[in-house]
């Protein structure tokens, strides 16, 4: 009878206890030739613009005029011999590509993300 006023309770605290998977946990990483062909070819997504973060790895922006967009980041080998790897970081559509850059004199642009 103990058992069974203590099981309930139990597994609710097991429930919260288990981690959650995070969105990093579920990135998609290969090789940066067969993510930039598949874009290309499934969703004519080409390169936008590219940058490099503070650890040194490049991030890229693909978009096509669909408004589908991907962001590739390209992670600099551990140590010399590793291989590179890139993973996909993001992906969406309704892309827009802003002539006029974002800031305080354009609100507007922040309706446009959904709560």
């Amino acid at each position: 009878m103990a058992w069974n006023a203590l099981r309930w309770p139990l597994v609710a605290i097991a429930v919260l206890i288990v981690p959650i998977p995070t969105a990093n946990a579920q990135r998609v990483c290969g090789p940066r030739e067969g993510f930039v062909k598949k874009l290309y070819d499934g969703y004519a997504e080409s390169r936008s613009g590219m940058g490099l973060s503070a650890g040194g790895a490049v991030v890229e922006l693909f978009t096509a005029e669909t408004g589908t967009w991907t962001i590739l980041i390209t992670y600099p080998p551990v140590h010399r011999g590793a291989p590179v790897r890139t993973c996909v970081i993001g992906s969406g559509e309704g892309w827009e590509m802003q002539s006029v850059p974002d800031g305080p004199g354009r609100p507007d642009l922040m309706r446009m993300a959904r709560p």
